[in-house]
């Protein structure tokens, strides 16, 4: 029969390796789910627009397919200013593609295929102005959605055959 020192050993040898094991999992759930992690230098960006099209916290936002950073804040505003885009979308960008935006830049929320999630699309492509700082506002290129399309399909659809 073990003695009282050991089996109390034991239990402080499991009890470390269990915290070990923890901090282990969180630092990689942590490092696996996001592109911003907790030691790189994010900035603020914002873009108004009118419908936000099932956007959802924490979607990735996309600078020519590549993922640099994610939304933080969907809100709608009461601002007679922005009666026409009265949503505002608040996203984190790694400081490491700072360079390659800039002002001129089109914020466009797109589908990821048919029934994919919607995400933000930065279009910089021909843009020109300012490089982007932390809180800068970027303009907004409306984009068709998948409903906007079925909706002129029918649309049309009912005028051809009158029913």
């Amino acid at each position: 029969m073990p003695s009282e020192k050991q089996v109390k050993w034991s239990q402080l040898r499991v009890g470390l390796t269990v915290l070990a094991a923890l901090i282990t999992l969180a630092v990689l759930i942590f490092v696996m789910t996001g592109t911003t992690g907790l030691f790189t230098r994010k900035i603020l960006m914002r873009a108004y627009v009118d419908d936000a099209a099932g956007l959802r916290v924490g979607a990735p936002v996309r600078l020519e397919g590549v993922d640099v950073g994610n939304v933080v804040k969907i809100r709608v505003v009461a601002d007679p200013k922005r009666a026409l885009a009265p949503v505002e979308i608040v996203s984190k960008i790694t400081t490491k593609y700072q360079d390659t935006m800039n002002k001129g830049c089109q914020v466009l929320l797109t589908t990821a295929g048919v029934l994919g999630e919607v995400f933000v699309d930065v279009d910089c492509r021909g843009a020109k102005g300012e490089p982007l700082r932390t809180g800068d506002e970027l303009p907004t290129k409306d984009v068709p959605q998948l409903q906007d399309v079925v909706r002129a399909s029918q649309a049309r659809c009912r005028t051809l055959i009158p029913w």
